[in-house]
């Protein structure tokens, strides 16, 4: 399974890294201080789950951004795509999917927003350990791509004061006014040669109800791609979220 597989060598190159540190006299104190390396993906595994993949921060921040993916697809090119340029203030985590789909070697979100929740919960708090200081959980965004979207409002609907900063790429459908009126602020995106009207239709919506909202377009970008400026447009869409709710 290719995520999998991507996880396994992400955990064996970490491994190996840390062992080439240790051997070096007096690293040993400043590699336990410091923490895993800041920048890069690596992988936590999380109990009864997959494992959770994150990039830490390479600033003091405490923020997390959490990364729902789409269905049936390696989830990993779409996060490498921003989360190492977005997390020059926020460590990003993200999960795979939990539900085999049939006839491929990949995975799709499954279960109740309950169920979800949970995955959640565990994967911020796997990761959370591993960084000195931990993550402040009150200053979570949301980010769901594609059927990713989807469960992201859903949960946005499920646990408002929790997950109260949604960012939506590429939903499958119209981000809902009855799902995330409650929310402080959402965001939503399109790929360029994607088709973005339903983004930009739920992103009218939300702004009539009161939401402060706002669309970003994702250049040369294709359904469930971040295209070549993935990475600076949601370093761009996390900044306006943290201005707008703070």
């Amino acid at each position: 399974m290719v995520h999998r597989a991507y996880h396994a060598v992400t955990l064996v190159l970490a491994s190996a890294l840390v062992s080439a540190c240790c051997n070096v006299p007096g690293t040993k104190r400043r590699l336990l201080d410091d923490g895993p390396a800041r920048g890069v993906v690596l992988s936590v595994p999380v109990p009864g789950d997959t494992p959770a993949h994150f990039v830490r921060t390479t600033g003091g921040s405490r923020r997390v951004a959490f990364y729902l993916p789409p269905k049936c697809t390696d989830p990993m090119p779409s996060f490498q795509g921003w989360a190492i340029a977005a997390a020059a203030d926020t460590t990003v985590i993200g999960i795979g999917g939990d539900q085999a789909c049939p006839h491929t070697p990949y995975f799709q979100l499954s279960g109740d927003p309950a169920h979800l929740a949970g995955r959640v919960d565990a994967a911020i708090k796997a990761v959370s350990t591993q960084l000195p200081g931990g993550l402040d959980t009150s200053a979570l965004v949301l980010v769901g791509y594609s059927q990713g979207a989807s469960k992201a409002e859903d949960l946005a609907a499920h646990s408002p004061q929790q997950f109260s900063r949604v960012v939506l790429i590429g939903a499958p459908d119209a981000p809902s006014v009855s799902h995330l009126g409650h929310a402080r602020v959402v965001a939503t995106m399109a790929g360029e040669r994607d088709r973005r009207d339903l983004m930009m239709t739920g992103t009218a919506a939300l702004t009539h109800a009161g939401v402060p909202s706002r669309f970003f377009l994702l250049p040369g970008a294709a359904h469930g791609e971040m295209g070549p400026e993935g990475g600076t447009i949601m370093r761009e869409v996390l900044t306006w979220v943290w201005q707008t709710a703070p």
